[in-house]
């Protein structure tokens, strides 16, 4: 039969939470599915589809830090030059380099880019909704050249039908890659943290790698009267990409 809403209350979260435990061991892995069963309850509610009663607010869904390990640059540049056999596992690690170029840009705002626009990539991170402008280096606009889409910037969703199967394929790909190097395990996000990680490792200040990420740093109310000028996140980019070849980035 099919699922009521007067159905999901916490008895039934708590054994769909132990069922998918065989099958999906990850805590965070399961928080996604909880978190859909969640949204869809709520919009019901907002849009009198149900009056059943609210479970979420005595059912927790748990979640894990998460805390993946940095490349170190040795490790970086292994991976660099690494040249797969499968053709699927080159396709992602070129994504995976361009995301590292674009300090560490994630596969939502990634598959959506729209144009280069006078050697920058400007775009809304669709997580915050803040304004991100990137310089296109070379290394970069070279990815870019090689993968270039027919309607988006890039191909990516050329091939997949949604960003999230395209990330699932992306890790699976990264993972084998990884293994083949024996390197610590590695998903697109590895790319950020890489990024800061190399970042701070050339004494780059600390407010320009939160610049960089568009974290907040400093008093909220007086960065809005702020402009933020982005040389200084071009310099960092730049110093942290010529670490790959060993050159100083000044020359």
């Amino acid at each position: 039969r099919q699922l009521q809403f007067k159905d999901v209350d916490v008895d039934w979260l708590t054994s769909f939470d132990r069922y998918l435990v065989t099958y999906c061991p990850s805590v965070n892995s399961r928080s996604i599915h909880l978190r859909n069963i969640r949204t869809i309850f709520n919009f019901a509610l907002d849009h009198g589809l149900t009056t059943a009663p609210y479970p979420f607010r005595k059912f927790t869904i748990k979640t894990a830090p998460s805390n993946p390990t940095p490349l170190t640059l040795e490790q970086l540049r292994k991976l660099w030059v690494y040249v797969p056999k499968i053709a699927g596992q080159r396709y992602w690690l070129d994504l995976w380099r361009l995301m590292f170029c674009l300090i560490g840009i994630n596969m939502a705002d990634l598959t959506r880019l729209v144009k280069v626009s006078q050697g920058r990539i400007n775009y809304t991170r669709q997580k915050t909704g803040r304004l991100y402008s990137i310089k296109v280096e070379p290394q970069a606009a070279a990815l870019i050249a090689a993968h270039r889409g027919r309607v988006w910037l890039l191909d990516i969703l050329d091939h997949y039908k949604s960003v999230h199967n395209a990330l699932g394929t992306a890790n699976k790909n990264l993972k084998r890659i990884a293994e083949d190097l024996g390197l610590p395990p590695i998903t697109t996000y590895t790319a950020r943290y890489t990024w800061a990680t190399l970042a701070a490792s050339i004494d780059t200040p600390i407010e320009v790698i939160s610049q960089a990420l568009g974290h907040t740093y400093g008093q909220a109310v007086t960065l809005g009267y702020i402009m933020p000028d982005r040389r200084k996140v071009d310099e960092a980019n730049k110093a942290v990409l010529a670490l790959l070849s060993g050159t100083d980035a000044a020359k």
